[in-house]
């Protein structure tokens, strides 16, 4: 025979219902922080007056029916029965609220929400009909309004119409956040920006910014200064990463990108150590309130042109890419795709991009870059080239990554070969002939294979 339920158990478990749903999530259906008073938080007065839709309510008269709800079942618990009551005249007058109008609806569905609670605590006698249906209603009613809540959230959030703010518009807001602050004693400007008549221009560029202060330690104690960029999407302090806490005095970086699609890497750099800052190519100054910058050479992109390789180093990443080759065919052998495929495109890929770029020097005089992670080597490799360099490429299917290796030892036999050859350096034949031949071997080679050869 099964437990009997009473009354007191009856409550208990409603009133942990409740709370999850209004208050602290208990790992009943919520996940945590989208209780309803947590979501709340989230929303201004603004969004709480944008219908989601044409007929749609606000936000707000979303919350003024949650609270009336309850205020109405409160009665149907203690008398059986519900008072008449204008259920359409929220719909229809709350729309638009202010600031303060926002706090007063909210404090509202909290004290209802409290006055619902202590109703149920304190009432000994439960039935059917003032009981389970009352507090089944109050469950089900409050559920229904925070999907509807949070539903409308994602859809406002989806409808907002955002604007790209200009290239001039970030640079002013920049230069007045400086000329504002007598801490910013000048402003650099890093990366591809800078170099006139640039030939890889989009919105996507970043604004690689320093700005060199009195005190860099004031503006790491003030985390919130860096809100007056915009609205962020997500913010990452690297100097802040990891276990070992970093010198306040010292320079730091706060990544910010933006919702609007611009992006803004801020360095806050010591004023004391601008000697250090000539070593990039591509910078200029953009305010020096003391005039205390040396000046810098014109923007160029010498910094990042790929220099001819020596000997030595030819000959290493030889080496190392035939040397790493097998490595990936023990692991396809084995059936070990994460080991294989890691092999194949981190270690073995960055010695092919290494040889590429040596190629495309040759053919550029060197006076070109390929770009950070090579992303401008198809602009540059033949279309027979990038044709074989797209075939370097698999899946997780261990035919695709066999021919993906193979693919990637032609490619570099025959960039490194043209590399030897201009500078007179020594080809590894016979390197190369041992491992490609090795690789066919194990490709071929039974599963249940005791030995290799």
């Amino acid at each position: 025979m099964g437990q009997i339920v009473t009354g007191n158990d009856l409550a208990k478990e409603f009133l942990e219902i409740l709370d999850e749903i209004f208050e602290n999530q208990h790992g009943i259906f919520l996940d945590s922080d989208t209780s309803l008073f947590d979501t709340l938080k989230t929303i201004s007065a603004e969004k709480a007056s944008i219908p989601v839709g044409g007929k749609c309510a606000t936000l707000a008269a979303q919350v003024a029916h949650t609270a009336f709800f309850l205020e109405q079942a409160a009665i149907y618990i203690r008398s059986g029965a519900y008072e008449d009551a204008n259920w359409a005249d929220i719909w229809q007058n709350i729309r638009a609220v202010t600031p303060h109008e926002w706090v007063l609806l909210q404090e509202n569905l909290r004290k209802t929400y409290q006055d619902t609670v202590d109703l149920l605590k304190n009432r000994p006698e439960w039935n059917e009909k003032t009981g389970e249906r009352g507090v089944l209603g109050i469950i089900a009613h409050s559920a229904y309004h925070l999907g509807e809540i949070r539903q409308a959230l994602c859809a406002l959030e989806s409808k907002r119409k955002i604007s790209m703010r200009s290239e001039q518009e970030m640079l002013n807001l920049i230069l007045t956040t400086a000329r504002e602050d007598e801490r910013i004693r000048a402003v650099i400007m890093n990366g591809s920006r800078t170099v006139s008549g640039a030939s890889h221009t989009d919105p996507f560029q970043d604004f690689d910014i320093i700005y060199l202060v009195k005190d860099p330690a004031s503006f790491r104690a003030d985390p919130a200064w860096i809100d007056r960029f915009g609205e962020r999407m997500i913010l990452q302090m690297p100097d802040d990463m990891g276990d070992q806490a970093p010198d306040p005095h010292d320079r730091y970086a706060c990544l910010m990108q933006f919702m609007d699609g611009n992006r803004i890497d801020l360095t806050i750099f010591p004023a004391d150590r601008r000697h250090e800052l000539y070593d990039d190519s591509q910078t200029i100054v953009l305010l020096d309130k003391d005039g205390m910058l040396e000046p810098f050479p014109p923007p160029s992109n010498d910094s990042y042109l790929p220099k001819p390789p020596t000997a030595k180093q030819f000959s290493d990443c030889c080496n190392e890419f035939w040397w790493v080759c097998p490595y990936v065919a023990k692991g396809l052998w084995r059936e070990q795709i994460f080991y294989a495929k890691r092999t194949l495109d981190k270690y073995l890929r960055e010695e092919l991009d290494k040889m590429v770029v040596w190629y495309i020097g040759i053919a550029t005089d060197y006076k070109v870059s390929a770009g950070s992670g090579g992303k401008y080597i198809p602009k540059y490799l033949q279309p027979e080239l990038w044709e074989l360099y797209q075939q370097t490429w698999s899946g997780a299917d261990y035919g695709q990554a066999w021919n993906a290796l193979l693919a990637m030892g032609e490619l570099f036999r025959r960039c490194a070969l043209d590399v030897a050859g201009h500078f007179g350096y020594e080809y590894p034949y016979q390197d190369d002939r041992r491992v490609s031949a090795h690789l066919l071997h194990v490709r071929a080679l039974p599963k249940n294979a005791k030995e290799i050869y």
